[in-house]
């Protein structure tokens, strides 16, 4: 890997390795493989929006794809807002992305799940997903999880899109 400046992680986030600073920290790949990048500017097309690296997602299957975090302990009657900017490599992974929030009971039951879903058609710039959920939903609630995923107009391995700056906090 290049070396890369020292940058803070994302303070406001939940999650660890919110924006892949040092590492890829806990994410798990969905029908994807996970690669830390560090950009090379503008004349690559590659850019941040926080830092000095990003995640790039790379399509393992034919079908959507993503990466999702770990269980994330949550407080019990809190609200909680997640968000995430992601960027297709390139045409190939124009599609339908989703960002979903997902709320568990200490048995492993769903108690509320929430997404917000786009078209991104844009390579050149980044995209922003977020969705919530209010206190009263997380009664009973012992943690989350984060997943973002990507359905491409024709769904191949191989296709990547970038993620940056996930944002999840009470």
């Amino acid at each position: 890997f290049p070396v890369t400046i020292s940058y803070p992680e994302l303070e406001e986030s939940l999650i660890p390795s919110a924006s892949f600073e040092n590492d890829l920290g806990q994410w798990v790949g969905v029908s994807a493989t996970l690669t830390r990048s560090v950009p090379r500017g503008t004349l690559f097309d590659e850019t941040c929006t926080h830092g000095t690296a990003f995640c790039k997602v790379q399509a393992t299957g034919s079908s959507n794809f993503g990466l999702s975090t770990p269980n994330i302990p949550i407080n019990s009657g809190s609200g909680y807002y997640t968000s995430v900017a992601i960027r297709p490599e390139n045409l190939d992974a124009f599609g339908v992305y989703t960002i979903e929030l997902s709320i568990y009971d200490e048995v492993n039951q769903v108690l509320v799940s929430r997404t917000s879903t786009a078209s991104v058609r844009r390579q050149d710039r980044w995209a922003y997903l977020a969705t919530y959920v209010t206190a009263v939903e997380t009664t009973g609630a012992s943690y989350a999880k984060v997943r973002i995923l990507a359905l491409p107009d024709t769904p191949e391995p191989g296709h990547v899109f970038h993620v940056d700056r996930v944002v999840f906090r009470e």
